[in-house]
């Protein structure tokens, strides 16, 4: 008990999660600078590369709206409530593409040469619409000047979204990767990233996902009215789940952008040396 109330007490506070949630910021942005880096120099980008970058800017753009809110809250509380509520619903579009490139990424990765299948044709177009609403709500619905201005029906398409993410887009994109990954098609170095990438990232993302947006619950669903603790344990996390998992599989083989993976030449200077030997034995002129 002592315990849950020191964590309560450490984790459950604005500024924490402000601390948390700009490391996270920094954090992606350099992740998707060096991917970037990676892709420039490259001959040939594989869909892996493309999915993964929207998902991190999909995750930049949500870390950006946690800041603009928690710097409202923490230092200017004064601030024009229309702003923030426009870049907050800048960021439920955007977390809509997040969310679809997440379970595009995770199907490409066990697929050497990635098509759409009718399936995510049929998503993108789920993708677009939510998409298009938030930006039309950010767009022509700006002046709310609190939280009752706001039409009701947002909060329903925000806890859709939600649910569009956690069932229909994610459980049949694991189901497909755990599926390959169990077969033998897959060789194992690839099977052991995989297994990383989604018991270290995919796994627990999902469930800070409902957990912390609780879209069965409120009507708008977002995650500064549930536990800050929760909410900054869960930054943590993902923050360390994906810089151990950046320095783990980033340029590793299924997010190689040769088309062959590259095997260091090994030297042998006794071998060698002999083989050299041999071959001035067999010289019998200078010529």
């Amino acid at each position: 008990m002592f315990f849950l109330n020191y964590f309560e007490y450490i984790c459950g506070n604005y500024h924490f999660l402000f601390g948390v949630t700009c490391l996270s910021f920094f954090l992606k942005i350099f992740i998707f600078v060096a991917l970037v880096q990676k892709t420039i120099h490259s001959a040939t980008t594989r869909y892996s590369w493309f999915f993964l970058l929207l998902v991190i800017i999909g995750s930049a753009i949500n870390d950006s709206a946690w800041i603009v809110k928690l710097t409202q809250l923490l230092f200017m509380p004064n601030a024009d409530y229309r702003i923030i509520l426009f870049w907050i619903r800048i960021m439920w579009g955007f977390q809509a593409v997040q969310f679809h490139a997440t379970a595009l990424f995770i199907e490409s990765l066990v697929e050497k040469r990635y098509r759409l299948p009718l399936r995510q044709k049929i998503y993108c177009c789920f993708t677009a619409c939510f998409v298009l609403f938030f930006v039309f709500m950010a767009f022509f619905n700006f002046n709310c000047f609190n939280i009752s201005d706001r039409p009701r029906f947002e909060g329903i398409i925000q806890r859709l979204e939600i649910l569009y993410f956690l069932f229909p887009l994610m459980i049949p994109s694991l189901f497909i990767a755990i599926k390959k990954i169990r077969s033998t098609t897959l060789p194992h170095i690839l099977k052991k990233q995989l297994k990383l990438l989604i018991q270290a990232i995919i796994i627990p993302y999902w469930i800070s996902e409902f957990i912390s947006s609780n879209p069965f619950y409120t009507v708008y669903p977002t995650t500064i009215t549930q536990s800050i603790a929760f909410e900054s344990f869960s930054a943590i996390f993902i923050t360390f789940a994906i810089y151990y998992c950046t320095r783990k599989i980033i340029g590793l083989r299924f997010l190689n952008i040769r088309s062959h993976v590259q095997q260091p030449i090994k030297l042998n200077f006794i071998n060698d040396f002999k083989i050299v030997l041999e071959q001035l034995s067999l010289v019998t002129s200078l010529r």
